[in-house]
């Protein structure tokens, strides 16, 4: 029977490593002039919190100005180092601007600003050929995939938990047991108010509506034909985060009829909102 994983926190990696140009920017990297104000990118000197804005937003993809703030700039009061720190990255084309239609903006564009990738570091970071991100549907899935791990950081900042490590798609991409694992997020976290220290692996599946039946139960079928015949020692939870309480309700009732050997698969499985799903990651 299938129980969630919390071991000690030895290293372990359930996801590959990097096979994306996606590296962390350090002082390290400078060689004897680890201690300089700036990183080097190519030709171009960046600040320390420029690079991490651009290395943030090049693993999502793409990330909303509130996002970055969230992640990079909770630490300031003003919204001015956030403003500047964009404006310098749009200026050089180490950032372009995404204009397609949010929720929040109807007639299209987004008044909140939206970033991806520019023309100057996008072979830095992809093999294939530049695009700008105009797919709506495939904005909004980004998007939410990043507020999920947002809320993760949120959550650690907080002390409930310590981040080991990440990984987002396609870093997350697994061939197991003959099956295709995608999900969208994998979070190692490591529990520290437990008595001893425990690690607990999660796969997020990050669902916005936008996939039917048939295309949930695949998934299903195929974390589970990984979980009997993969051989891992630890397989991460499975976490499906619904947008809202609809989402949610068709996903527990699609998902349902596929786990009737509860004696097997256990808790597998869970479902929760976008709202709640941390509550159940600490259960």
């Amino acid at each position: 029977m299938y129980a969630r994983v919390e071991t000690p926190p030895e290293p372990a990696r359930i996801a590959p490593d990097d096979h994306t140009l996606i590296t962390p920017l350090t002082r390290a990297d400078m060689g004897a002039a680890a201690q300089a104000k700036y990183l080097y990118f190519g030709y171009m000197e960046l600040l320390h919190r420029d690079a991490e804005v651009m290395r943030h937003v090049a693993r999502f993809g793409a990330l909303t100005t509130a996002q970055i703030r969230a992640l990079l700039f909770h630490d300031k009061k003003s919204e001015t180092s956030c403003t500047r720190s964009l404006r310098r990255l749009r200026e050089a084309g180490i950032l372009a601007s995404v204009s397609v239609r949010l929720p929040s903006n109807s007639r299209g564009g987004s008044p909140m600003g939206c970033y991806q990738i520019g023309r100057a570091a996008w072979k830095s970071f992809y093999t294939r050929p530049y695009k700008v991100m105009g797919n709506p549907l495939k904005l909004h899935h980004t998007l939410a995939v990043a507020d999920a791990y947002i809320a993760l950081k949120q959550a650690e900042r907080a002390g409930a938990f310590k981040i080991s490590h990440y990984r987002t798609e396609p870093d997350t991409w697994l061939d197991i047991a003959g099956v295709e694992l995608r999900p969208d997020l994998y979070v190692d976290l490591i529990d520290e108010n437990a008595e001893a220290p425990m690690r607990r692996l999660y796969w997020l599946e990050v669902d916005q509506h936008s996939e039917g039946r048939d295309d949930i139960a695949k998934k299903v079928e195929a974390y589970k034909h990984a979980y009997l015949h993969g051989g891992m020692k630890s397989f991460p939870q499975v976490v499906f985060v619904g947008k809202d309480d609809d989402t949610v309700a068709d996903l527990r009732r699609w998902i349902r009829p596929l786990m009737r050997d509860v004696e097997t698969y256990g808790d597998l499985f869970v479902v929760a909102s976008q709202a709640d799903f941390m509550n159940q990651l600490m259960r």
